[in-house]
């Protein structure tokens, strides 16, 4: 058992000299100086961040689906070209349509001349039944001539009003008409750019219908203004607000971010794609894309800032260790009590701190520190097996904060 034991702590001491002693032997040089690179403590606003990903779309965009059934016979715009709100972009084969107008033009002209018809019959039988209504007043006629001559009279009234009625049909069903035959000129309902066509000349559209082919004509949109529009996942969505700084990274131009606005928040979570959990939709308003090509459907990925320090002595994320209760090994995951190292005179002071709000990048300081400090922020090996008091030899200094933090 003793044998066993002694065993055990062996391995435990080769294994603290393995993690420790390596990454130590690999920092050090032929003279025992370790090479780092080091910050200065300095106040900086920092961001805490939510991540999402998601797609360009422009603010302003409309797909535009055909209302009736037809032919595509005229194009007279392509993709990628700006037009003005009502001009036409498509046309579709109207006879059928225009033919159909014809029609119930006719329906409306004879019900016209119907009218007329019935008025003059219902003119002449009023002459008769007044007339026939003064000889029987005299008693020079029977009762039942009298009321043949009245109930003529009164088929003839319901006879005009049936067909006045008749005429309204028709007249609302060339109405109808005209209106098909004119949804068969597709106009732009904004002013904008051609972003995506999906017909073709020849090619038969569909009304009423969505997701097969002939039920989307093309998209126009307002390149002016652009959004991202991104998936944050519900884990995260309670810290998300309207008005939110954002900074969003297109596929295109990974080296400009663009600083945007969140305008609006989803209320209701729906499935991420590719993902089990769920998300809400949010969308950034872009600032200043003026000379950049952002086509909708081009991916992106935004970091959201949900919180800031306010100006507060900062360093690398990279730079705060833990220190790891009732264990050797020192470690650079968030356990234990948070601590860096300062380059003071060129030794390793090793200072516990306390921690503020944190990116990707920056780490902000409530205290321990104070402005003008040199941190210790790398590299890795060598803030893996640093110790109080180690030779330090600056290979870089790390000054000046990325603009994107700015």
């Amino acid at each position: 058992m003793t044998l066993s034991k002694s065993r055990r702590w062996l391995i435990l001491s080769l294994v603290v000299l393995v993690v420790v002693g390596v990454p130590l032997v690999l920092s050090l040089d032929g003279r025992g100086v370790m090479d780092v690179n080091v910050t200065t403590v300095r106040p900086r606003v920092v961001h805490a961040t939510v991540l999402a990903s998601g797609m360009l779309e422009y603010r302003h965009q409309v797909e535009l689906q055909p209302q009736v059934i037809g032919e595509v016979v005229s194009i007279p715009v392509h993709e990628g070209e700006r037009v003005r709100r009502g001009q036409v972009v498509l046309r579709l084969d109207p006879r059928t349509y225009l033919a159909q107008v014809r029609r119930y033009e006719a329906q409306v002209r004879m019900q016209r001349l119907s009218i007329r018809e019935a008025r003059l019959s219902l003119a002449n039988l009023e002459r008769t039944w007044r007339r026939d209504r003064m000889i029987y007043r005299r008693g020079l006629l029977a009762a039942e001539a009298y009321d043949q001559a009245r109930n003529a009279y009164d088929e003839a009234r319901l006879t005009l009003a049936s067909q006045e009625q008749a005429l309204h049909v028709a007249e609302a069903e060339l109405e109808a008409a005209r209106e098909e035959l004119a949804l068969t000129v597709v106009r732009s309902p904004i002013g904008g750019v051609v972003a995506l066509l999906n017909v073709k000349r020849g090619e038969t559209v569909i009304s009423g219908t969505t997701n097969i082919v002939g039920s989307e004509l093309m998209t126009i949109g307002d390149p002016q203004a652009v959004l991202a529009r991104v998936m944050v996942d519900e884990a995260d969505i309670a810290r998300v607000r309207d008005g939110e700084r954002a900074r969003v990274v297109a596929v295109a131009y990974p080296e400009s971010p663009f600083v945007g606005r969140v305008v609006f928040v989803a209320t209701s979570a729906t499935p991420i794609p590719g993902q089990t959990g769920n998300g809400f939709e949010v969308k950034i308003l872009l600032a200043h894309t003026a000379g950049f090509r952002l086509d909708p459907g081009l991916d992106c990925r935004a970091s959201i800032d949900v919180a800031s320090s306010g100006p507060r002595l900062s360093v690398p994320v990279a730079a705060v260790l833990y220190g790891r209760v009732h264990h050797a090994v020192r470690s650079i995951d968030a356990v234990g009590k948070p601590y860096v190292y300062l380059d003071v005179h060129g030794r390793a002071r090793r200072v516990a701190v306390r921690l503020g709000i944190a990116n990707d990048t920056w780490q902000s300081i409530l205290g321990g520190l104070r402005a003008g400090e040199r941190v210790v922020s790398g590299p890795y090996k060598a803030l893996h097996a640093l110790y109080p008091g180690v030779p330090l030899r600056v290979v870089r200094a790390l000054t000046e904060l990325p603009a994107r933090d700015r």
